[in-house]
């Protein structure tokens, strides 16, 4: 029960619907922690290099399991204009693109507006929405889905670190409409954190 079963947590709409339940074993016993500890030491060792935190993301889908994915894609396109980091299609059929900056990203500046490091990844968004907005079939078709497959489309952003900020700062950000979703990555620890209790206390 343990290789895998904190999909289930993630998935608690196949319970509802009585769907029949098929069990993935994924991660042994004490992987989960050892996943928690090398993303720890990423986040200092590599707080200022982007791509070696996206390469540790893309082989480590564990990170997207609060949104119960169905599927992943690495760098999906949104027509020919743009390249997502990642592209993630939930059980509820939410389709998320994800922008990925660094964890030393600053949010909000000294005097509480929102810092152009931060800024920067949300004109990328606003970018991508645009475009979605106006071709949303054609992206849709590009990676292989149908409209019936995917009843939302959303933006996520994945920047700094929250205990680097205010609290004042962090709500500040978490009210803007510019995103759906903002994360930093310490929280993204917490989750994995979530995983690991719930496995063992199966």
């Amino acid at each position: 029960m343990k290789e895998g079963v904190h999909a289930l947590f993630r998935r608690m709409d196949s319970l509802r619907e009585k769907k029949e339940l098929n069990f993935i074993p994924s991660y042994q016993k004490g992987a989960v922690a050892a996943i928690i500890a090398d993303y720890q030491r990423l986040l200092v060792d590599y707080a200022d290099d982007e791509e070696t935190v996206v390469k540790f993301v893309v082989k480590t889908p564990i990170l997207w399991d609060f949104l119960a994915p169905t599927k992943i894609w690495i760098k999906p396109p949104i027509l020919t204009k743009y390249k997502t980091d990642f592209g993630i299609l939930t059980s509820t059929k939410v389709l998320y693109f994800v922008e990925i900056e660094k964890p030393k990203t600053k949010l909000v500046k000294t005097n509480g507006g929102i810092h152009s490091e931060l800024q920067a990844g949300l004109d990328q968004i606003r970018d991508w929405r645009i475009e979605v907005e106006k071709h949303r079939g054609a992206v849709l078709d590009g990676l292989g889905l149908t409209q019936g497959e995917v009843h939302d489309i959303r933006y996520m952003l994945i920047a700094g670190m929250a205990r680097a900020t205010s609290a004042k700062g962090l709500a500040k950000i978490r009210g803007m409409r510019d995103v759906d979703s903002i994360y930093c990555f310490d929280e993204l620890a917490t989750f994995l954190y979530s995983t690991e209790t719930a496995l063992l206390n199966v």
